[in-house]
């Protein structure tokens, strides 16, 4: 588990994030929601335990987050950040091989070949084998970076004890890619790994969300369980324009805005 205890971000004269609490629990996805500019980048940062915060705690595993070492760190959590990078001339299996990079050294090493098979295959990234990661589309390098962070959760204890932290991780994809890479993160937590997701698109936070956590300007709005918060009210709240929830032939929400 992943908590952060009423985080307050100041950058110079600027309040990035006030007092704002959060929790990525074990066996749940959790979509954290907001405008542009509500602190949702920088509230991932601070629960990734890549940045202290001006005031408030961030605990990982229990601990607080400047008490693991960089690589203990890497080991018990894998992030994906929104422009993740790699060497132009990477082949797409050696940028994948990269979430290996913590375990070396360690008996988990003899692992590695499998884990990067395995990782691309549940990424979709098949047939992006052998090619340059620098002649790769958007949507491409990120189903590479996702085959990365999926190679460093992989382990044979079925992923309990660990934290996947994803920062607009479908932006550039394609809507089938979308659903494949929110679909796999949920078969995560349901494998007991503890995952979050900054996502713009209320309609795939509503197809895989177990619970969300709505921010703007800095500021929690609410979080809680999805059926409770992607409703119109907290959602027209946070985002301040009219939020419309539609319903499908299957009975599942779909959300329009205007």
């Amino acid at each position: 588990m992943i908590e952060a205890q009423e985080i307050t971000v100041r950058h110079g004269h600027r309040l990035i994030l006030d007092r704002v609490c959060a929790v990525v629990r074990p066996g749940r996805l959790l979509a954290i929601l907001g405008p542009n500019g509500a602190g949702k980048s920088t509230l991932l940062g601070m629960l990734a335990g890549e940045t202290a915060p001006s005031g408030g705690t961030v605990l990982i595993g229990g601990r607080p987050a400047d008490g693991w070492s960089t690589r203990e760190l890497a080991r018990y959590r894998a992030v994906m950040p929104q422009a993740a990078g790699a060497d132009a001339e990477f082949l797409t299996e050696e940028v994948v091989a990269l979430g290996r990079l913590p375990f070396a050294r360690t008996t988990a090493a003899l692992d590695d070949a499998q884990a990067v098979a395995e990782a691309i295959a549940a990424a979709g990234a098949g047939p992006l084998a052998g090619r340059r990661y620098g002649a790769l589309s958007g949507g491409e390098r990120q189903r590479v970076q996702w085959a990365r962070v999926l190679a460093q959760l992989w382990s044979r204890d079925a992923g309990h004890g660990r934290a996947v932290l994803l920062d607009e991780p479908t932006s550039a994809m394609d809507l089938r890619h979308q659903g494949a890479l929110l679909a796999e993160a949920r078969r995560l937590a349901r494998r007991g790994v503890a995952v979050a997701a900054v996502l713009h698109d209320l309609n795939l936070a509503a197809a895989h969300a177990d619970d969300v956590l709505l921010l703007s300007g800095g500021r929690l709005v609410a979080s809680g369980p999805a059926e409770d918060l992607l409703a119109p009210e907290p959602l027209s709240a946070c985002y301040g324009v009219p939020v419309e929830r539609l319903c499908r032939a299957d009975g599942r929400p779909v959300f329009a805005t205007g």
